[in-house]
């Protein structure tokens, strides 16, 4: 179930009780163990890592918010209680109409962010290409038009809340294209051999609303590489890839048709526990002009994992139609014995960044994901 703390929410006029409010987002009591307990409960647990254990699994859930006024999300805070197994935690933006379409129960469309239309890959060439495009899901128009097309906040595992800037919001609502339902989707990993049952995670977003419109409204995007695979005992293996224009382009296709260019104005850059250090650099032509954010000794888990803002100069810098993207991740693997994948288990990693950018066109669909992704291969 997921639930929302009563007292600042007005429920029958689908808004804040005032100007501001707090609203809690925690999906209660989700069941942490894999198949069925004593009772005939089916755990969350479904997704096997490399160890062949079911360590990992998804909840997904949507907000009961009748948003009937637009507001802005200017906010966000974690809500974890002192024994969590939540590993990150997001907010989606989704159409009024997508549970008509996708089944936001069903863990496959949990785990696989089906109600996305993420049926491309980016930059990925050759016979590869072909194949693994062709392996990816197709969409049709109308569940396009009736998904999630927006993710609005992201939280990994330890992380700080991340309030934006003054004069910046996250638009929600009726008045929006396709914006009216917020998701929560929650990713759990527990420890390794985990064999528990009658254990539950509560834990959520606390989410920041305003029914006052701020001179900015802003929005993010995500850059992913599925390819990613670290050899073992290395102790500064690097790993690039570059997100191409197009990409970036169908992301921002409606900011770029109507003002021409973006500001990145804050950024969470995002390993696991083997990442020593992340850059993301700013590529015009054949030229790197800049850079979008690097943490130069990583942490993994932890205040590393949190959103923070881009300095003056890069923020300044506008992101334009033919950019691109090149991301550097460095890893030690030098004390693991076999080699570690891309993916969401135990023994597996990630190198990738999310921005929030400005402006964002808000009345007019956004038909592509603001998730884009690659393959290295």
């Amino acid at each position: 179930v997921l639930g929302a703390a009563p007292g600042e929410w007005d429920a029958a006029q689908g808004a804040c009780r005032g100007r501001q409010c707090e609203v809690d987002l925690t999906i209660s009591g989700a069941p942490m163990w894999h198949g069925k307990d004593e009772h005939g409960e089916e755990g969350v647990l479904n997704l096997k890592g490399p160890t062949g254990e079911y360590d990992a699994g998804f909840l997904c859930r949507m907000a009961p918010l009748n948003i009937a006024q637009d507001h802005w999300i200017t906010g966000f805070e974690p809500i974890v209680p002192a024994f969590t197994l939540v590993h990150h935690m997001d907010l989606f933006l989704c159409d009024r109409q997508a549970e008509e379409y996708f089944d936001f129960g069903d863990p496959t469309v949990c785990s696989t962010d089906a109600f996305m239309p993420g049926d491309s890959l980016y930059g990925v060439k050759g016979v590869a290409g072909v194949l693994l495009k062709a392996a990816m899901p197709s969409m049709g128009p109308q569940e396009r038009l009736h998904s999630c097309h927006r993710v609005s906040l992201v939280w990994d595992k330890d992380a700080l809340g991340f309030h934006l800037p003054e004069g910046m919001g996250i638009r929600v609502g009726p008045g929006t294209a396709d914006k009216h339902l917020l998701m929560v989707q929650n990713h759990y990993l527990v420890p390794r051999g985990w064999d528990k049952t009658g254990v539950r995670d509560t834990s959520g977003l606390k989410v920041f609303m305003t029914r006052d419109p701020p001179p900015t409204e802003v929005g993010l995007f995500a850059v992913n590489d599925f390819g990613l695979r670290i050899p073992a005992r290395t102790q500064a293996h690097v790993h690039t890839y570059l997100m191409p224009s197009d990409a970036l382009e169908d992301a921002l296709g409606p900011e770029f048709a109507a003002v021409g260019e973006v500001h990145l104005v804050a950024a969470h850059l995002h390993m696991h526990g083997t990442g020593k250090e992340i850059s993301v650099k700013h590529v015009r032509g054949d030229q790197e002009i800049g850079q979008f954010g690097r943490i130069r000794d990583y942490k993994g888990y932890g205040v590393d994992q949190t959103f923070f803002k881009l300095d003056d100069e890069d923020a300044q810098r506008t992101l334009r139609p033919g950019d691109a993207l090149r991301v550097t991740c460095v890893f030690d693997s030098s004390g693991l014995d076999a080699p570690t994948p891309y993916g969401i288990s135990h023994g597996t990693e990630m190198c990738a960044a999310i921005f929030v950018y400005a402006p964002v066109v808000s009345d007019v669909p956004h038909l592509k994901s603001n998730m884009v992704n690659t393959v290295t291969v």
